[in-house]
């Protein structure tokens, strides 16, 4: 992990379900994923979609989820400097929490920068989803960590700006390096 870590500005707070890794997916990605991408780790739709802060979701976590212990809780921010690259459209949460310019709430564990395409106004699909962290390291020598994330906010940059190029035929971006901090409770919830 880098030494010193951008300002990191809120985007959402999310409740995910782990996703056990497949045949389909390249060994580069670890065991059980974890991702912001709600292609690879189901977001609680019962619910709502995003919050805008750690409190929010654990509340609604521990009053509508009790049954399911594995959830976990992500903070998915951007940095500082990229603020001008994130679409922002009213209409979505994730717009509206972003354009408050708050950095995400203090604590949690830092899992790394995922690239992430940016969609209708909000995070998209992931680099795991078309496998392209093959094509990262492939190309780039750039390999994830064990949360299938990238450690430092420079390679994250390197291989959003690969994955963009036309002739590696990725989904169209705007492909940012979202940081994506896990603040679930280290603790069992009653």
């Amino acid at each position: 992990m880098p030494t010193t870590t951008p300002t990191l500005l809120a985007v959402a707070y999310l409740i995910v379900r782990p996703l056990e890794r497949t045949d389909w997916f390249s060994k580069l990605v670890p065991p059980i994923i974890v991702s912001a991408c709600d292609c690879l780790s189901p977001r609680m739709q019962d619910w709502t979609d995003t919050f805008e802060s750690v409190t929010a979701a654990r509340e609604a976590r521990d009053r509508l989820f009790q049954a399911e212990p594995d959830l976990r809780i992500l903070g998915m921010g951007l940095p500082d400097e990229l603020a001008s690259s994130f679409p922002t459209d009213p209409s979505r949460h994730e717009a509206v929490l972003f354009a408050r310019r708050q950095p995400l709430a203090p604590g949690g564990q830092l899992l790394g920068f995922e690239p992430l395409s940016v969609a209708d106004g909000a995070p998209g699909c992931s680099w795991l989803c078309n496998a392209l962290e093959t094509h990262c390291a492939d190309a780039l020598g750039i390999r994830p960590n064990g949360a299938g994330m990238l450690d430092s906010l420079e390679e994250a940059r390197r291989c959003c700006a690969e994955i963009e190029r036309e002739e590696v035929g990725a989904e169209p971006g705007p492909w940012l390096p979202f940081a994506v901090v896990d603040y679930t409770d280290p603790a069992p919830r009653t």
